[in-house]
C-alpha cells in the first residue's frame, strides 16, 4: 500500500491511468501519480462548491454546484472552457463516456444531463420522471456501457445506454 498525504482535506477524487486528481480544500486541484509522487497543484476559486472532480486522458472536469458551470481544464491548469446551461441547476459530479460525452448530475434540477464533447448539443437524459430526484454521484462504466447514479437519499440508478 501506498501513501500520499495531502495538505488539507480531500473533497473530491478521480483517476484515469496512473494519474491522480483530487480537490484540496483551500489547495486547489492536485495532480499525482499513483507512486505518491506530487505533479502539479492546480489553483482554484474556491468559495466553497469545489468538491467534485473527474480527469479523463488528458482533460479535467468539475463543477460549481453555486454558480451552475461546469468547467474543462487541460493537465496545465488552462481553462479550455467554462459553461453553463439554463436547465442546469446545482451540478455537482460528472462524468464522461468514450466519446467524450459528458454526464451531469443536477442535484437541483432532479436530473441527469448529458453533453456532447463539442458542447454543442445537450439534453435531459433522466428526470423526475425516470425516478430521479437530488442526484450527486455518478459514473460511466466503459466495458458495458452503464451510466450509474446516486442520489442524494442513497439510492442507486444503473442504466444501460445506446449510443446511435
Amino acid at each position: 500500500m501506498r501513501s500520499l498525504v495531502a495538505e488539507g482535506s480531500i473533497y473530491g477524487l478521480s483517476c484515469y491511468g496512473d494519474m491522480l486528481a483530487f480537490v484540496v480544500r483551500g489547495k486547489g486541484i492536485v495532480l499525482a501519480d499513483k507512486k505518491g509522487t506530487l505533479i502539479k497543484t492546480i489553483p482554484t476559486v474556491d468559495n466553497g462548491s469545489l468538491a467534485h472532480i473527474h480527469l479523463c486522458k488528458t482533460k479535467l472536469f468539475y463543477t460549481d454546484y453555486i454558480k451552475n458551470y461546469l468547467y474543462c481544464l487541460d493537465l496545465n491548469g488552462e481553462k479550455l472552457w467554462k459553461s453553463t446551461f439554463e436547465e442546469i441547476k446545482g451540478p455537482r459530479n460528472s462524468c464522461t463516456d468514450e466519446t467524450g460525452n459528458i454526464f451531469v448530475a443536477a442535484t437541483e434540477s432532479n436530473a441527469v444531463y448529458v453533453i456532447s464533447a463539442d458542447r454543442r448539443k445537450f439534453m435531459k437524459l433522466l428526470g423526475q420522471d425516470d425516478g430521479m430526484s437530488e442526484p450527486k454521484a455518478i459514473y460511466f462504466n466503459q466495458q458495458n456501457s452503464e451510466l450509474i447514479v446516486a442520489n442524494k437519499r442513497g439510492e442507486l440508478f444503473i442504466c444501460s445506454l445506446q449510443f446511435q
